[in-house]
């Protein structure tokens, strides 16, 4: 695997008179878990990018650059924690990736230049409060690329994303609560009827949230499209618009609705 291999090349590569080495797995390890990272889609995929700054200030944080270990070494200066992070590029446990802003329509953007700007502004050179108000309601799209150049750099413009997805500790138990919860499940027709009644009520009150969940999807729709014809197209009102998301229980529910105007512009067909 990819850790055995960065283990290798620890040994190989990073060897002192004492011959003892750090432990690159156990430093990989604390950099996934404690690194703070940002959640993005690449490829329609959840993925997990930080910049290369923040990566070499957790690892001079970290207890490895702090003193020396008697099983391994510390991370002396800045230079030494970016040699171990272009070994974990190099290992492909890390990759580089590119951040480009898209438009209302889903376009790359297309920088302006300064001509363009000028002509927006007044003469005083303050933005119409037309425009202001217009760039507080838009909300910045992002899309993510993996870069054409794969080099590590300690900048905080430089956005790398986790390869390296090992099982953590909540994973783990959650698989354990399941295969558990399947054993006992099949062991029901052993169980006390104190426990029976209890799954029973449980049971009924899961189907009656799925069963109101389902109802609240159905009923947003058609408030949608009721409230979409009314206004031959102008207003779009969603209930509970983060529902469907890609975030967490009490997010979803938040905000309460949403509501937004939008004038059509007649096109004027060619014959």
């Amino acid at each position: 695997t990819s850790i055995q291999n960065l283990q290798k090349l620890a040994i190989m590569s990073v060897q002192t008179e004492e011959s003892v080495f750090v432990n690159y797995k156990d430093v990989t390890k604390y950099l996934r878990f404690n690194l703070p990272c940002k959640v993005g889609k690449l490829n329609r995929e959840r993925m997990y990018y930080f910049t290369g700054a923040d990566a070499i200030d957790s690892l001079m944080e970290s207890k490895w650059a702090k003193k020396p270990h008697s099983k391994g070494m510390f991370f002396d200066s800045r230079y030494t924690a970016l040699d171990f992070c272009a070994l974990l590029l190099k290992e492909r446990l890390i990759e580089r990736c590119e951040m480009i802003k898209l438009d209302a329509e889903g376009k790359p953007e297309v920088k302006q230049k300064d001509s363009s700007k000028a002509k927006k502004k007044d003469v005083t050179g303050s933005p119409k409060p037309e425009e202001t108000t217009k760039r507080k309601k838009v909300k910045r799209k992002y899309k993510f690329e993996i870069h054409g150049k794969q080099h590590f750099a300690d900048l905080d413009d430089t956005l790398y994303f986790w390869r390296y997805n090992p099982t953590s500790f909540s994973q783990f138990l959650m698989g354990c609560t399941l295969v558990f919860g399947f054993i006992g499940f099949n062991l029901a027709p052993i169980w006390p009827d104190w426990m029976r009644s209890g799954m029973g009520m449980t049971a009924w009150i899961m189907c009656a949230v799925v069963g109101f969940l389902l109802l609240l999807t159905v009923a947003r729709v058609v408030l949608f499209y009721g409230i979409y014809g009314v206004s031959c197209g102008r207003w779009h009102f969603w209930l509970l618009p983060n529902l469907h998301e890609d975030c967490g229980v009490l997010e979803s529910f938040l905000p309460l609705y949403s509501f937004q105007t939008k004038d059509k512009k007649k096109k004027k067909k060619k014959y």
